[in-house]
């Protein structure tokens, strides 16, 4: 009880409510293993979308893949590349576009390993989000791959990638800062 009390006396004198708060945010962070309170040196988060769009009777299906990646960390990624399925990439429809945020285009270099296509986006600064963008073409009677079909992983010179939203991370944690929790 008295361990218990000394405990009491260390922690700041917050109404329940803001406990239950803290506590909330941190319990769903931690268990998408998102740190708001904690920026970590080196972290990627990327968040994919996809679109089926049929292209009639005849031609197929054909099926747009987005991903924004950004460099949610304190510091520079230095080498930043996203692996595809080589089977997926070879019925792509145009080639793969990466713009950085804001639209304008971005100078990648692709390259093809063991069954897989390596797009290189060099390096991103801490805060820089791109868009990758994939239309890949499915013949009639073939069923469009999902995002794990397609995607194999990133690779980072340092650091680790995970998915997750890039800009709603860096709100979240922007706006916990600016609360003083």
């Amino acid at each position: 009880m008295i361990a218990l009390r000394k405990v009491s006396n260390l922690l700041p004198d917050w109404r329940p409510g803001r406990w239950m708060a803290i506590g909330s945010v941190t319990f769903v962070f931690v268990c998408i293993g998102v740190l708001l309170f904690y920026t970590p040196s080196d972290e990627l988060m990327y968040w994919p979308a996809r679109l089926v769009v049929p292209s009639g009777e005849d031609t197929g299906t054909i099926v747009f893949y987005a991903v924004e990646a950004g460099n949610t960390g304190r510091a520079e990624l230095e080498s930043v590349e996203f692996c595809f399925s080589k089977d997926a990439l070879s019925r792509t429809a145009m080639p793969v576009t990466v713009r950085n945020f804001g639209a304008s285009e971005r100078a990648i270099a692709i390259s093809n390993e063991v069954g897989m296509t390596v797009v290189s986006l060099g390096k991103l600064e801490p805060k820089e989000r791109v868009n990758i963008y994939l239309a890949l073409r499915y013949p009639c009677g073939m069923a469009p791959d999902e995002w794990e079909g397609v995607f194999l992983g990133a690779r980072l010179s340092n650091g680790r990638a995970r998915r997750g939203k890039p800009a709603m991370t860096s709100v979240d944690r922007a706006w916990f800062n600016l609360s003083g929790l």
